[in-house]
């Protein structure tokens, strides 16, 4: 599968409203709240997946999702592995030019256990260090104790005996139906978002995504109870979830929307994507720098105001990626973002 290569840049300046207007928000409208309990799962973004739940702007979702490889809170087999997502949402209102905003209301590990694999990506380290241990790479379990809130190895290596590690749960995919006729695996991501396995995808965060088609067919899954700054073993510690959304429509809000953005606490994403990475940062960077100018410029030029955070980087000096070799190449997914 051709690596999508995924640059995610800070956004200082929110969407403007300009031509914008968010439906079915008015003070005297009731949502409902709808307990969903999925029976089938999809492994890929497109239209042609059979709606699952027909929902309005504003109702509150409260669904589940399996894990990376399938498995539910009860530890059954459901989907084949290959981050099966639960939906799609059909979300009323939603037309092909507009955007959604989707926000997490609510997140919760549903069993006590994940599992991950003991190994590295090839294109985590240069030469064939990885590469060797990746013919191998098992999976493996991982203990969760939802009292402690902390997750440890259920099989205890020699240097890892005291290992525990404080969860963070979130989604890795949210993501709507690709343009035209495009079936894209749920392990990719682009434009309608998809698999971004961000650490910041969490309760109080909002994504906002571009419609191609009505109702946007939103998909939600991939459940992580804790992640590093990226996939370099090719998983986090994947779990089942149970979580709560709520989604709104912006109407014509798809127009400047060509990558999905999000926030969550201040934080405010926006998702570039690039062959090289070298290329995406300095292009991003520099979008970055003239947007805050323009808004902030003491900001920029206070100079230490403003946290930077880091994610999925990596370099490689043989990526044998479509023919390119000794570049700085980005896994699916690479951060920065900033405090404001």
């Amino acid at each position: 599968m051709r690596l999508i290569q995924l640059f995610f840049l800070c956004q200082l300046i929110m969407q403007a409203t300009s031509g914008q207007t968010t439906i079915d928000n008015s003070p005297g409208k009731r949502f409902n709240r709808i307990d969903f309990k999925p029976s089938v799962y999809y492994r890929e973004y497109s239209s042609a997946n059979p709606v699952s739940l027909t929902i309005n702007p504003g109702d509150i979702i409260n669904t589940e999702s399996v894990d990376a490889g399938g498995f539910d809170k009860e530890g059954q087999k459901k989907s084949e592995r290959g981050n099966p997502l639960t939906g799609p949402f059909f979300i009323e209102g939603a037309e092909p030019g507009d955007a959604i905003a989707v926000t997490i209301t609510k997140i919760a590990l549903n069993r006590n256990y994940a599992t991950t694999l003991e190994a590295l990506v090839p294109r985590s380290l240069p030469g064939n260090t990885a590469k060797k241990k990746w013919r191998g790479a098992k999976l493996t379990r991982w203990n969760i104790d939802l009292e402690n809130n902390i997750a440890m190895p259920a099989n205890q290596h020699k240097h890892l005996q005291n290992m525990k590690i404080p969860l963070h749960p979130f989604l890795g995919c949210i993501g709507v139906a690709p343009e035209k006729t495009k079936k894209i695996p749920t392990g990719d991501s682009g434009p309608f978002g998809g698999n971004l396995d961000f650490k910041f995808m969490t309760e109080t965060a909002t994504v906002y995504l571009p419609v191609f088609h009505s109702g946007a067919l939103l998909l939600m899954g991939d459940g992580h109870a804790v992640q590093g700054d990226g996939e370099l073993n090719g998983d986090a510690l994947e779990t089942s979830m149970s979580f709560e959304f709520t989604a709104q429509v912006i109407k014509n809000g798809g127009a400047d929307l060509a990558h999905p953005r999000a926030e969550r606490q201040e934080l405010y994403y926006g998702f570039w994507y690039r062959e090289e990475f070298r290329q995406g940062f300095t292009n991003s960077y520099t979008k970055l720098t003239k947007l805050a100018a323009k808004r902030l410029p003491a900001l920029i030029y206070r100079g230490n105001t403003g946290d930077w955070n880091f994610g999925s980087i990596c370099y490689t000096e043989n990526c044998s990626d479509e023919g390119r070799n000794g570049s700085y190449v980005a896994q699916r997914n690479s951060c920065i973002a900033q405090k404001v």
